[in-house]
């Protein structure tokens, strides 16, 4: 480190230009120095130290070639140890920074972390040794005290510049890019790289101002070949620049030296910067959107898994629906052959067929017969579920007389009120037609089941059947009742299986199954249900079916 950092020190001071030559506007050790410190940690300040020691030889021992240890001097010795401790100070420091407040495993990766090293490793680190170095040469008296700002300032442009230069490209191109085997791509990276020369050997060798064409030349070069191509493309750039700039070939070139490459410095700044930024906002486009894909992949094969659960989960739910309906058709059919029987021998019971009965035991054998067609009717709702479930109801339509149809249903529900304090009357509205294509036992097991449900929570009062029509299209039936009505929550839920609303109901029979029926043949009908109920006033359901009107006879 000492031998590579006092070589580079030399060749440096060959671009100086603040007597006595120690200040330059392009240091590159500074750059290597940081860079060694990135690879090998702290323990390379010393070589630092030592090298730019060595580096600095003309301040103790001026013309040691020719006139040897006869005007050594001591003061320049001191002058030299300070600015080797500066030089170490420096590069240890910015790699503090890049570590502290930028991404230390990638610098160059994040917008973030290349604004860190370019405002702190180079910008805010070099300050130190600026300050050191050109202090060291004004109190040593190898520089005038009036000369000491325009030292310092180029003492730091310099400093900085030799890091914004140099320690990307070290950093960088420790891992070589891998080669690709896309003719085209070589191809067109050389084709970049040609045009990268030709410009700068027109704008610094041929002394034309085109040096700003190179902008876009290397933004191209950091879109197309990332982090790798924008080092090496500034890296050159810079090499015209400051060659040409030397030499007084390039737009930069002003009648005072350090003004000079102070352009030159600015020129260099901005292309570096820029492509630094760009190269790391490029990369973390690339991060994100990899990351993007590698996330819709996992979405997609968890879509395809879940979708995969789901097929299983159908095919195992169907096979289960199907058991469940051949279970409970079979069950219904045994079980209604012995409840037919206990029916039929009660009401050879109860005819005196088998001999005559008191009226106490009359009264039991009717207690049997009513629960057994309780019974009966449950078992009846569950297989009407069970061959709904199942997709085995059929459409079965017939023309009807519509105050005949109702006048019967009427008739057969009036006996459910014999206990009850309770009337039950039919209202048509005028538009109500008079024949209609309906299938008829639907229809009646959907008024049934309304009507029976109206009275089992209406203890006293009146129901109302309402028949009429909507429009051309539709028709109605309304089922109105001044029960104990229902709150809205309570809605919600009566169509549901085997549910009923708890509160003030425990004490009335049922199975929960009616309005489920009820709703599912509406729906097969391709009708629809309306429910409006207030608690204490009673409920209104009105039920809407498609209208197929027979006119004449």
């Amino acid at each position: 480190m000492a031998i590579t950092y006092a070589l580079t020190s030399i060749l440096s001071q060959q671009f100086g230009v603040i007597p006595p030559g120690n200040a330059t506007a392009i240091f590159a050790p500074s750059g290597i120095a940081l860079a060694a410190v990135y690879f090998f940690g702290y323990k390379i300040a010393p070589g630092i130290l030592l090298g730019s020691f060595l580096g600095n030889n003309s301040l103790y021992v001026p013309d040691f070639g020719t006139i040897g240890f006869e005007k050594f001097q001591f003061i320049g010795l001191v002058a030299a140890l300070a600015i080797g401790i500066g030089a170490a100070i420096e590069a240890s420091l910015g790699y503090y920074l890049l570590k502290r407040f930028g991404n230390i495993k990638n610098p160059f990766g994040q917008v973030r972390s290349v604004w860190v090293f370019v405002l702190l490793s180079a910008l805010a680190s070099c300050l130190v040794n600026a300050t050191i170095g050109s202090s060291s040469l004004v109190f040593g008296e190898f520089a005038p005290p009036a000369a000491h700002g325009s030292i310092w300032l180029t003492w730091w442009l310099g400093d900085a510049a030799g890091i914004i230069i140099l320690t990307p490209l070290l950093i960088t191109w420790r891992r070589l890019p891998k080669i690709s085997n896309d003719g085209s791509l070589v191809l067109e990276s050389a084709l970049a790289f040609v045009a990268l020369m030709s410009i700068g050997t027109v704008a610094f060798v041929g002394s034309f101002p085109i040096e700003y064409l190179l902008i876009p030349i290397v933004v191209y070069i950091v879109l197309r070949f990332g982090l790798h191509g924008a080092t090496l493309a500034t890296f050159l750039v810079s090499g015209f620049a400051i060659w040409g700039t030397v030499n007084g070939n390039s737009s930069f070139v002003q009648a005072d030296v350090n003004d000079s490459f102070l352009f030159l410095q600015a020129f260099i700044s901005t292309i570096i910067f820029t492509a630094l930024t760009l190269a790391a906002a490029d990369s973390e486009r690339r991060l994100a959107q990899g990351e993007l894909e590698a996330t819709n992949r996992n979405l997609e094969k968890r879509v395809i898994e879940r979708t995969q659960e789901l097929a299983i989960a159908k095919e195992d739910a169907e096979s289960a629906s199907r058991a469940k309906t051949l279970f409970i058709a079979q069950m219904s059919h045994e079980f209604r052959t012995p409840l037919n029987a206990v029916i039929g021998y009660s009401d050879i019971l109860q005819m005196g067929m088998l001999g005559d009965m008191n009226p106490d035991q009359t009264e039991r054998i009717g207690f049997i017969k009513q629960n057994a067609n309780r019974l009966l009717g449950l078992i009846n709702d569950t297989l009407d579920i069970s061959q709904i479930e199942a997709g085995k109801m059929t459409l079965n339509e017939s023309r009807v007389d519509v105050h005949h149809f109702f006048e019967e249903i009427l008739q057969g529900v009036k006996s459910l009120t014999a206990k009850k304090q309770i009337t039950i009357k039919t209202h048509y509205h005028p538009n109500t037609p008079e024949r209609i294509l309906i299938d008829a036992p639907k229809v009646q097991q959907i008024v049934v089941n309304l009507v029976g449900n109206a009275i089992k929570f209406t203890p006293q009062g009146e129901i109302t059947i309402e028949v009429g029509a909507h429009n051309a299209q539709e028709w109605f039936l309304r089922v109105r009742d001044t029960g104990i009505g229902m709150s809205s929550e309570s809605i919600q839920k009566i169509f549901n299986e085997y549910q009923r609303v708890e509160k003030d109901t425990k004490n009335i029979e049922g199975s929960g199954l009616g309005l489920s029926i009820t709703k599912r043949l509406v729906e097969f009908l391709n009708g629809r249900v309306d429910v409006q109920s207030e608690i204490g006033k009673g409920s209104v359901f009105t039920i809407t079916l498609p209208l197929h009107v027979i006119e004449g006879a």
